[in-house]
């Protein structure tokens, strides 16, 4: 029983509310406030009852009224604005409405001309007691709280406050047993000691007596936070650790080279504890703890990176410029275009980028600044819109690698109309690109309408390859001078200020049936990824099996070209290359012709050698 007592009390200090009043539109001569006041133990009306409106803003007893012998009154009119209702009667302590000792714990009245408040029933408690004590902190000195008292049977409730020596005092109270709650910024906990409700003491209120309850907070936890690398075990010197709790958030504090960061007197409870390296060499992470009393320690393991300093600066002048800079893997498949994840200062130019994943890598950087510079693959000696030109800068883990500044020259365009070459009608849905688009996470820039006209814009003076990805899967996806890949691509050279022109003319796309089994032979789920076999570059968007009831599918939209495909079978995912490979070097080619349903292929699901 008292478990379900206290499960029902801890909903009504989590802020269950009781209905206060009910405000309806006005009708002729309805008074401003009415009331019923009824004795709480009997239900009976209370003779002799009076009330007062006591404006909120200045304290000001704005307007009274009686009860007549039905316990009921009316405030026939009341000038807008927020009022609280105090009630006194003969044998009662004065109480405030709804079921409140005071102000501070009354409910508001909005009240209106077009709104009158009918507030129902206000129960008075005939007999009260009082509860006061004192409060310190866990070295015995006064503690500031909020005090809430909760009678078990959830009929009554309030709050009240500690003045500066801790001391705090209500009443009147109702008699009754009571759970008593200290609250602050940074801790709460119940008479006596306990922070769990279930375990908390019951207050007897008598009438006509004062219950004292003292109390002193439980010493504040303490969160000891040891930030090592995932990958070694080692300290993370310098990491940084911030927490979010109750109370907000804590200002970042950051390690020694042992990587520990200590927390005193922190609040219990949950709390999100985020951890990450100023020197941008490991990946941040986050995660909830429960703090409860005493000491937790708790160790938080970052992954480890890397990171690319530079900075950015205007060509011409020298001054810092605005760009933001992707590492791109020279040896993937593509790029995904510029997710802005790594900013340059607009003030210094200074720009890190990181943490990243190390490899061998090439930059590219989009300005944003409008369109006042162009976007460039970092060349060795400036700009280039040729990625097979690129700076490449090698990256191991846990390395901190600076580069030359990247110097932003003027931007020009391309534009352009696209075909089909069968028809010579403007093709609409061909999405463009200055680079060898990675399509995984869709793509939807740049794209033509119905006549068939694109532009390009934010370009480095620099000779550029155009890309013609379909995304109705009917045209054949192709390069700037009608070929099947980028080595092949006739480049384009953009000039400052002005547009490049570069049309294309589209062949319809071939067809590669293909179904996914297990090593017996069992069809099952699948995708496929198709890229050029001599750049590697993505062929066409990625194919799977869907919904289909034998498993197969088609990849559309395929120019004449050798490729090779790298293939995941749900039901092992384990990834492969055709023909069962583990990588892209040893994968076997497959030549597909543009406009024809090329030959079906089988994707084994365990890869071989």
């Amino acid at each position: 029983m008292m478990g379900s007592v206290r499960r029902a009390v801890a909903a009504l200090v989590a802020g269950c509310g009781l209905v206060l009043a009910s405000a309806t539109p006005a009708t002729a001569d309805e008074p401003a406030v009415s009331g019923t006041v009824i004795d709480h133990a009997t239900g009976a009306a209370v003779a002799g009852a009076c009330v007062v409106l006591v404006h909120v803003d200045d304290d000001a007893e704005t307007a009274s009224a009686c009860v007549d012998d039905a316990g009921n009154f009316a405030v026939e009119t009341l000038p807008p604005g927020s009022y609280r209702l105090r009630v006194s009667a003969p044998g009662f302590p004065d109480q405030w409405a709804v079921n409140s000792p005071d102000a501070h714990n009354a409910f508001l009245i909005p009240y209106s001309p077009s709104f009158p408040v009918q507030l129902g029933q206000i129960p008075l408690w005939r007999e009260a007691g009082t509860i006061r004590g004192a409060l310190t902190d866990a070295h015995g000195a006064p503690a500031s709280a909020t005090v809430r008292i909760v009678r078990s049977d959830q009929s009554w409730q309030a709050e009240t406050f500690t003045d500066s020596a801790g001391r705090y005092q209500l009443t009147p109270v109702p008699p009754g047993s009571y759970l008593i709650q200290f609250t602050n910024g940074r801790q709460g906990q119940y008479a006596h000691g306990q922070l769990d409700i279930a375990a908390a003491d019951l207050q007897e209120v008598v009438d006509g007596q004062v219950t004292v309850v003292d109390e002193q907070f439980l010493p504040l936890p303490t969160l000891i936070v040891q930030v090592i690398d995932a990958a070694n075990h080692r300290p993370v010197p310098g990491a940084c650790v911030g927490l979010f709790d109750v109370t907000g958030q804590t200002p970042d504090r950051c390690a020694g080279q042992d990587g520990v960061v200590r927390f005193a007197d922190v609040a219990s409870g949950s709390t999100s504890v985020t951890a990450y390296d100023p020197a941008l060499l490991h990946y941040g992470q986050s995660l909830d703890q429960e703090i409860g009393l005493g000491t937790t320690r708790l160790r938080l393991a970052l992954q480890p990176g890397a990171v690319i300093r530079t900075q950015v600066r205007d060509a011409a002048t020298g001054r810092p410029a605005s760009a933001c800079v992707d590492a791109v893997d020279s040896h993937g498949h593509g790029y995904r275009g510029p997710s802005r994840a790594f900013c340059s200062d607009p003030t210094t130019g200074t720009l890190a980028i990181g943490p990243i994943t190390p490899g061998d890598l090439q930059l590219f950087a989009d300005p944003f600044d409008d369109d006042s510079h162009g976007a460039q693959w970092v060349g060795w000696h400036g700009g280039t819109g040729d990625q097979r030109r690129a700076r490449i800068v090698p990256l191991r883990l846990r390395e901190s690698v600076t580069v030359p500044p990247i110097r932003m020259d003027p931007a020009g365009s391309i534009t352009g109309t696209v075909r089909e070459r069968s028809t010579g009608q403007p093709a609409p849905q061909i999405c463009t690109f200055p680079y060898a688009v990675d399509p995984v996470l869709g793509i939807d820039n740049r794209c033509t309408g119905t006549a068939g006209t694109y532009t390009i814009t934010g370009l480095g003076p620099y000779d550029w390859p155009v890309e013609f990805a379909s995304r109705s899967f009917g045209e054949a996806w192709q390069w700037s001078g009608d070929v099947a890949d980028r080595f092949s691509a006739t480049m384009t050279r953009v000039y400052p200020g002005q547009a490049s022109v570069v049309d294309a003319n589209l062949v319809p796309g071939g067809t590669l049936h293909v179904v996914g089994v297990d090593s017996a032979g069992v069809p099952l789920s699948a995708q496929a990824l198709v890229y050029n076999a001599r750049t590697g570059d993505f062929a066409t968007f990625l194919a799977g099996s869907g919904g289909t009831q034998d498993r197969s599918f088609t990849i559309r939209a395929l120019a004449t070209q050798p490729v090779k495909i790298e293939y995941t079978v749900f039901a092992t995912g384990q990834t492969c290359f055709f023909d069962r490979k583990l990588s892209f070097r040893t994968a076997a080619t497959v030549s597909v012709t543009a406009d024809t349903a090329n030959p079906a292929l089988t994707l084994v699901a365990d890869c071989g050698a």
